[in-house]
C-alpha cells in the first residue's frame, strides 16, 4: 500500500502542477524491486478508508503529502470526491 501511495501522490503533484516528470521515475524504482505501482482496489473501495487516516481527524478532506522535487513535499486536503474523480482521471490516463 506505501508503494502504491508513493506512486499515486506522485502522480496527482503532477496532476496539479507541484512537480513534473517524477512518477515514471519512481514507479520503475518501486517496481524493479517487486513493489506493487497500482492499487488492487478500486479507489470508491480506497477513497473512503483514506478518510480515516490520523491527518484528516476532524475534517472533511483528505490530505495527502504532495512530492514538489525529490525530498520536498507539501500537505494538499482534497474533498473525498474531488480526490476521487481525480485518482480517477489518472488511472483512464494511464489506460491511454
Amino acid at each position: 500500500a506505501v508503494a502504491v501511495g508513493m506512486v499515486y501522490a506522485t502522480k496527482l503533484a503532477e496532476q496539479t502542477g507541484l512537480c513534473a516528470g517524477m512518477s515514471h521515475r519512481l514507479s520503475r524504482c518501486l517496481e524493479k524491486y517487486g513493489l506493487p505501482v497500482s492499487p488492487a482496489y478500486p479507489w470508491q473501495t480506497l477513497v473512503p478508508l483514506m478518510e480515516l487516516d490520523k491527518k484528516n481527524a476532524g475534517s472533511r478532506a483528505v490530505t495527502m503529502v504532495l512530492p514538489l522535487t525529490w525530498g520536498q513535499c507539501q500537505l494538499v486536503a482534497f474533498p473525498p470526491e474531488e480526490l476521487l474523480a481525480r485518482l480517477t482521471e489518472i488511472d483512464r490516463e494511464d489506460k491511454t
